[in-house]
């Protein structure tokens, strides 16, 4: 077996920084991980502040020139990393997740082992210990656009997973997208295609990414024998309420669907309408619950 090419961890933070020092401490003696880049994305609060008291010769603290969402702070965080470090694989990683030194491990040597795959990440579990969704088929156009309604998307996500077929018990399993909460890319691979599209604020960077994998014909990959914990949407749930959430999702969605979906003028307005209407459903839903707490 070769020796393990150059890796970093890239942790992009937003208004979060506690969260971000608890995992940068947490892995910051993982000897897999030779450099941690975290990138502040333009906070408005105190975070750079904070985050450069941790900064040594392990860990880097830079700044966007702007708060460009999830896809832009990461793009450079993977292209500082590449550029400073010359990093083979970047480990991309939200603030709110934990991960075993273990898991990197793997991680890399199936990056090692198959050049033809260019991301792997592995099961998601939350909080209460049970998997969430970690890897997918790439959606189609109409499932996208009935993916706003909330009892669509249930109905969907049901017979996406059917047709991704049996999850092995241990292993790899081939998907086309994986969350975007843990994830390794190859530098090169990730940079040659412009990484995340900066025009997504926030939501669908993981299948516009499984997107441009699929065009160069390069596998994403998904570890079945070891999960991560995610404390799902920590530093989302900070910035954002429900609402605002849905809009980001909105945008992200509008924008995937005209520049790799190729949708018209009517489908972009009934995916508009569909996902505007899943708000209120959700705001009703969650209404209905407050009352029931009482």
């Amino acid at each position: 077996m070769k020796n393990i090419e150059s890796t970093a961890c890239v942790i992009l933070n937003y208004n979060d920084a506690d969260t971000t020092i608890s995992l940068v401490k947490k892995i910051e003696d993982y000897k897999n991980i030779e450099h941690i880049v975290v990138v502040d994305n333009c906070s408005a609060d105190h975070s750079l502040e904070k985050l450069e008291k941790i900064s040594n010769e392990k860990v880097v603290v830079c700044q966007s020139p702007r708060n460009g969402g999830y896809g832009f702070g990461n793009n450079i965080g993977v292209q500082y990393a590449k550029e400073h470090y010359g990093a083979k694989y970047v480990l991309i990683a939200n603030p709110d997740v934990e991960f075993e030194e273990s898991l990197v491990s793997v991680l890399q040597n199936k990056m090692q082992q198959d050049r033809s795959v260019a991301v792997v990440s592995a099961n998601q579990r939350g909080v209460d210990g049970q998997l969430k969704k970690s890897g997918w088929l790439l959606p189609e156009k109409a499932e996208t656009i009935l993916h706003g309604e909330v009892l669509c998307a249930i109905l969907l996500d049901k017979i996406g997973e059917r047709k991704l077929g049996a999850t092995p018990q241990s292993g790899w399993k081939f998907v086309d997208c994986v969350a975007g909460s843990l994830l390794m890319v190859d530098a090169d691979v990730f940079l040659s295609v412009g990484g995340y599209d900066p025009e997504m604020f926030l939501y669908c960077e993981e299948s516009t990414l499984g997107r441009k994998m699929m065009t160069l014909e390069k596998k994403t990959a998904l570890y079945v024998s070891e999960s991560y914990l995610h404390n799902h949407s920590v530093t989302i749930s900070k910035s954002y309420n429900v609402k605002g959430q849905r809009e980001q999702l909105l945008k992200s969605t509008l924008t995937y669907l005209k520049k790799y979906c190729d949708a018209s003028k009517f489908e972009i307005h009934m995916a508009s309408v569909l996902y505007k209407f899943g708000t209120l459903e959700l705001t009703v839903i969650k209404e209905i619950k407050r009352l029931f707490r009482r």
